[in-house]
């Protein structure tokens, strides 16, 4: 069946765009089956609502209701899955199918299809061939379009046939993998039960095999509708087809069953692990359980691992919640981690259960004391280019590695904290010379005596040190922290810090597996040499930073700034931490792209277009999605520049 699909996906992405959306129906009847019928035309429900006319539509049963300008009628009550069909989608045209779809989702349907116990929802597909603009931009649409509707009218989802498709996964709370596609829920089976599942908007990479992809969520659907009539064989369609993807925003059921997003405070990167207590037998030490709970929404969640079952323990919210949401309560099992439904209580009717286990449960609660120490990490947040880009830039990236991620975030670490101290120490070297000219301008160091100038401030000393601790961090973030950091990418830059001969020929090598790298590396081995040779100079030579010269020039008493290399000291500090930034931004960047499964890599983001609050350069995107994929090439901008 698989095959058949795939033919088919063909025979539409082929079509002429004057004759897609008829190729879609023909081909959609090859192997949608009987008693499904495909046809074309207006969707009504009993309270005299229409739709546009919709270029395919999957029934089951119900009798055409009329025509209406040429176009069939049909109840709602008999449309499995509604088609919006474009051959090339752009922004407003995303817009308008959307409201499209949604219009169809949103009839009212009375009565269950022929040979149904329930009524069953419509499942609405917004399908093209083409885009013309990247699919992270239709799924930042969709998010803005899914903000003003509610959730059950939703399409969903967006298929680009070339390129992927925009949908609905879900994740349950504690779980780490994706459990499936999320279809929409049966009328009234979302009103008094809610789960703490994750809607998660994931783009799915798989190109020419999109269309089995989104035939498969439609085969998989009809199969809620009549489960006998699908045959089973269609769970193939998904052979040799691309699964992976990337997530683009989340949601969560409220208590009414309407999704909606999750609050920013709950993103990995912002939440703090949930408090838990533990919970003992009257006296004993031997540990039951431990209980947590986790805001969700409107209402809370409940997780408990260990020896007690859950509903024992929830027992004691008799009375702290109305009769009817206890009855609704149910709970799920994940391994060894039970969970509650999404039930209405917040932190103060979590304390409530607490104390009502402790005083008549025969248990003694017992708070975990595991204490999170917040610390301050800098003294700027990630509105700063460096610590967005090359602090949490980087280790999210890393969320996207497998076993290689918890070695590269240690040595990621190490890296981070070698650079802040060239920062702060190229900072330092600035201020002292901008504050000793300062002085001197203003006289509060100078003293003439016997036509001798006398400077009362020793710079050159404060100068030499802050310089020195700059040269032996820097070589230490450039040569070592980097190939530590790059070793656990499988990245090897280990000849660019080697002498002539055997650079050239670890050059040559790498030529052959990464060419792009090896240009790279030829440049930055420029003034990656000038660093390491003044640094060796420094602690096994006799080079020292030269002394500030003073000079009366007509009067006036001036002060020439030490140079390195015929550079201001203050300039080649702050270019040599800027080319040791875009150096290290640029390497990792590479090496956890080529570390990316197939069919995700990086894009870089215009300078224009990055957030205020926090600029990142990277992100992560579906190939071929219509952002150009990033590929490492030697710049001599400015790190805040690029």
């Amino acid at each position: 069946m698989g095959d058949v699909i795939r033919v088919a996906g063909e025979a539409v992405i082929g079509a002429p765009a004057d004759q897609l959306g008829a190729t879609l129906l023909a081909q959609l009847r090859q192997f949608v089956p009987t008693p499904y019928r495909i046809e074309t035309g207006i969707v009504t429900d009993s309270e005299g609502r229409r739709t546009q006319p919709l270029s395919a539509l999957i029934c089951l049963g119900g009798q055409l209701v009329g025509a209406d300008v040429g176009q069939a009628v049909l109840p709602a009550e008999s449309v499995a899955v509604a088609f919006d069909v474009t051959h090339t989608l752009e922004l407003n045209g995303l817009a308008a199918a959307y409201s499209r779809v949604a219009a169809a989702k949103a009839l009212t349907k009375t009565a269950p299809a022929p040979g149904n116990q329930a009524v069953e929802p419509t499942l609405g597909v917004i399908f093209a061939v083409d885009t013309t603009v990247p699919l992270e931009d239709l799924a930042a649409e969709l998010e803005r379009l899914n903000a003003r509707t509610p959730s059950d009218h939703w399409p969903d989802a967006v298929v680009i046939a070339t390129k992927g498709q925009i949908a609905y996964v879900a994740q349950f709370v504690g779980d780490k993998s994706i459990t499936g596609l999320l279809l929409p829920p049966s009328p009234g089976a979302s009103r008094k039960t809610q789960f703490p599942i994750y809607a998660l908007l994931l783009i799915s990479a798989s190109w020419t095999g999109t269309f089995n992809l989104a035939m498969h969520m439609v085969l998989g659907h009809l199969v809620r509708w009549s489960p006998r009539n699908v045959p089973p064989e269609y769970m193939t369609v998904l052979d040799d087809v691309p699964r992976q993807g990337i997530t683009w925003t989340g949601y969560q059921y409220n208590l009414a069953g309407q999704l909606c997003p999750v609050p920013r405070e709950c993103y990995n990167d912002r939440a703090l692990p949930p408090k838990s207590v533990a919970l003992f037998s009257r006296g004993a030490k031997e540990q039951l359980g431990a209980m947590c709970f986790i805001p969700w929404q409107d209402g809370g969640v409940i997780l408990l691992r260990g020896k007690l079952p859950l509903e024992g323990m929830l027992v004691f919210l008799g009375g702290v919640i109305d009769n009817e949401a206890f009855r609704n309560i149910q709970k799920v099992t994940r391994d060894d981690l039970q969970i509650s439904s999404v039930m209405p209580i917040k932190e103060r009717q979590y304390g409530m259960l607490l104390r009502n286990i402790q005083q008549r449960g025969g248990l003694d609660v017992k708070e975990n004391h595991h204490q999170f120490v917040v610390q301050k990490f800098a003294d700027e947040g990630t509105n700063s280019p460096f610590m967005a880009r090359i602090f949490y830039g980087q280790m999210r990236m890393a969320d996207a590695l497998g076993a290689e991620r918890e070695p590269f975030l240690k040595a990621h670490r190490i890296l981070m904290t070698t650079l802040m101290e060239i920062r702060d120490a190229a900072k330092d070297v600035a201020k002292i010379w901008k504050d000793h000219t300062r002085k001197i301008d203003e006289g509060s160091i100078v003293e003439s005596k016997n036509q001798s100038i006398h400077i009362t401030e020793n710079v050159d000393r404060q100068l030499g040190r802050l310089v020195s601790e700059f040269l032996n961090g820097a070589t230490r973030s450039f040569k070592d922290r980097m190939q530590q950091a790059a070793r656990t990418l499988s990245v090897d830059i280990g000849c660019l810090y080697q002498k002539q001969s055997k650079y050239e020929q670890g050059l040559a090598d790498l030529e052959k597996t990464d060419s792009a790298l090896a240009d790279y590396l030829r440049e930055a081995r420029k003034w990656g040499n000038s660093l390491v040779d003044t640094r060796n100079n420094l602690d096994h030579g006799d080079w020292t930073l030269q002394s500030a010269a003073v000079a009366d020039v007509g009067g006036r008493i001036v002060v020439s700034e030490p140079t390195i290399h015929g550079t201001p000291v203050t300039a080649w500090v702050n270019e040599m931490t800027d080319r040791i930034l875009c150096f290290v931004e640029d390497v990792i960047a590479h090496g956890i792209q080529k570390r990316l499964i197939q069919g995700i890599t990086l894009a870089e983001i215009p300078v224009g277009q990055r957030a205020p609050d926090m600029p990142l350069r990277f992100q992560n995107t579906v190939v071929g999605s219509g952002f150009p994929t990033w590929q490492i090439c030697y710049h001599t901008s400015q790190f805040d520049e690029t």
